[in-house]
């Protein structure tokens, strides 16, 4: 879809609400009051025929009393599906594309974008895959070889190319990772570094240790180093941008409407499961 059909499709608040009923109730509408499944529809909203409730269209999602409009929701959503996905977002971006009130309501509502990507991205790698336990940093373009980010990074390689990207602390397990991110019995292969339980990150060392068979994890590394570049100065949490960077890694090869539809698709969910 290019941008003019996206804008001409959803021009009007009430256009996206209309739309954004139809992913919520997806032609099984039930009246949680009565049971009833025959409602009248009003601008995307329903009102049951059986007792009269009006059923608003973003109640009970994680826009529930949103305080900003479906209309820019939309166009904030379909904005990340088309930017490049090496591209990372920041509150200060959000706010001034899309004139928010402050960097706190941008920030909110990236947060919220991220736990969207997070439940897309709950599932385990399954084909063949290699991990890397290291520190990865990056200060404008020269690496970090000592205060890096300590990560786990898996790469699934085998046609699909999809990567898992965790925090990793000294109270995480590497075996627990593992087994949270990746199917028991997969071909997998670990790379690690480890000097007297401090780790360090060279590009060109893991391009030597895992050789050009999976130079595409060198490849990745080297990308996401760049991509928390100066992560320190940033308002967002490490596990969200984290999150973002694998969504955006996996889905890079996707339609842009596809994107928006999954993304859109977690924000009808109820928005308790992401309290």
């Amino acid at each position: 879809m290019t941008e003019e059909d996206f804008k001409n499709r959803f021009s009007t608040d009430i256009e996206c609400r209309l739309y954004f009923s139809e992913v919520k109730w997806d032609g099984k509408f039930i009246c949680k009051n009565c049971g009833s499944n025959e409602r009248w529809e009003n601008r995307g909203n329903y009102r049951c025929k059986g007792c009269r409730t009006i059923h608003y269209a973003t109640a009970g999602t994680m826009l529930n009393q949103s305080n900003i409009n479906l209309k820019k929701w939309f166009e904030i959503i379909w904005y990340i599906a088309n930017s490049n996905w090496e591209e990372r977002l920041t509150a200060g971006k959000i706010k001034n594309k899309f004139n928010l009130g402050s960097n706190k309501t941008a920030i909110e509502l990236i947060n919220k974008i991220h736990k969207a990507m997070e439940n897309i991205e709950n599932y385990k790698l399954s084909g063949d895959i290699i991990a890397y336990f290291g520190y990865i940093k990056w200060t404008n373009t020269i690496p970090d070889f000592k205060n890096g980010f300590r990560i786990f990074l898996a790469l699934e390689y085998d046609g699909r190319q999809r990567i898992k990207l965790k925090n990793f602390s000294s109270l995480i397990k590497e075996d627990k990772l593992i087994n949270d991110n990746i199917d028991p019995g997969r071909n997998l292969s670990i790379i690690k570094y480890n000097d007297n339980s401090k780790f360090y990150y060279t590009l060109m060392g893991v391009g030597i240790l895992i050789g050009n068979k999976n130079e595409l994890l060198s490849i990745l590394i080297n990308n996401l180093g760049k991509y928390l570049k100066n992560l320190s100065k940033s308002l967002i949490d490490k596990k969200g941008l984290y999150t973002e960077f694998t969504f955006r890694y996996n889905h890079k090869d996707k339609d842009n409407f596809q994107i928006f539809s999954e993304l859109l698709s977690e924000f009808v969910k109820n928005q308790n499961l992401y309290n």
